[in-house]
């Protein structure tokens, strides 16, 4: 399965939704930067987890990671509820997002349109993850022994490629 961050084709995985999905699993009260680490590295093929498992970072070292940097006390922010730009409620599953989360999602789009890039994959929220630094993600990164501009440098080469998966 290619990278993919739409859910209106039955064939494409939803990022925002995994992120959901890993958060509820983690029993957690809001959808943090180690949930989208934790999706990356999830069972579908995907850019982001193509380039961490480069690095050796596995779902199960990355969870380990993250449980130690939990544990030595790193947190993430609350963010405020976001201003409904409709009248329809927001939906009552959804867990709100960590600033640090939000953040990253931003940061990644952004890396899309400051790239010129015509499709934004997964690769470009791990761009947003790395520079989040005070993240758990990037936090448990650093915890494994990594060092984030190797792989922002290893990220920007594969979006450079002609072999980025291509949703």
């Amino acid at each position: 399965m290619s990278d993919n961050t739409r859910s209106s084709d039955p064939g494409r995985v939803n990022l925002s939704q995994l992120v959901q999905q890993e958060a509820i699993n983690a029993h957690s009260e809001s959808r943090g930067t180690q949930h989208i680490l934790l999706a990356f590295l999830g069972e579908y093929e995907n850019s982001a987890g193509q380039i961490l498992h480069a690095f050796d970072v596995t779902r199960e070292n990355a969870a380990a990671a993250i449980n130690q940097v939990i544990a030595s006390g790193v947190t993430e922010t609350p963010r405020p509820p976001e201003v409904a730009l409709t009248n329809a409620p927001p939906p009552l599953d959804l867990l709100p997002a960590t600033e640090q989360e939000f953040q990253a999602f931003r940061t990644g789009c952004y890396e899309v349109m400051n790239r010129g890039d015509r499709v934004a994959v997964w690769a470009h929220i791990l761009l947003g993850l790395l520079i989040v630094e005070d993240g758990i993600a990037a936090q448990s990164l650093l915890a494994l022994g990594l060092d984030l501009d190797q792989i922002r440098d290893s990220t920007l080469e594969l979006l450079d490629s002609p072999d980025v998966p291509v949703p």
